[in-house]
């Protein structure tokens, strides 16, 4: 799953010390139907998993960012992924390697926490090389 944009097109604002919320609209591979997207949220169907996320912030002087796979549904964070921190001119990545057990019927979603927020360009900045735009990215692999 992504938050894929076409090419030119930023990843939009983000807030200063808060919990963002993370846009997701494009499921890439999904050959056994085991989630379903909707809203900037997607619902797995039951079971356990491991997801593996990686999403970019917007580049400035010390931005310190992380994410997180929060439950929507039961309003609770579920893991927090590794501290990290972008500087002018150098975007660094935010990751999250996490298990967790799925229902079937709860949404997720991924929040993106900035310390600094920008305006156009604070989850992520166009390449504009012709191709998708790619800011966020979910890897979802059903274990059991």
């Amino acid at each position: 799953m992504r938050d894929e944009r076409t090419t030119g097109t930023n990843a939009g604002s983000s807030s200063s010390t808060t919990w963002n919320n993370r846009t997701l609209q494009t499921e890439t591979y999904d050959p056994d139907a085991i989630v379903s997207i909707s809203s900037n949220q997607f619902t797995p169907i039951s079971g356990d998993y491991l997801l593996i996320a990686w999403a970019v912030a917007g580049a400035a002087t010390g931005i310190n960012h992380r994410i997180r796979l929060y439950n929507v549904t039961s309003a609770a964070s579920i893991e927090e992924g590794i501290n990290s921190q972008s500087a002018a001119g150098v975007r660094a990545t935010a990751n999250l390697i996490c298990k967790f057990t799925a229902n079937g019927t709860d949404a997720y979603r991924i929040d993106h926490y900035t310390s600094t927020g920008l305006a156009t360009t604070g989850l992520g900045i166009a390449v504009s090389d012709g191709s998708p735009e790619v800011y966020m990215e979910i890897r979802l692999i059903k274990v059991a």
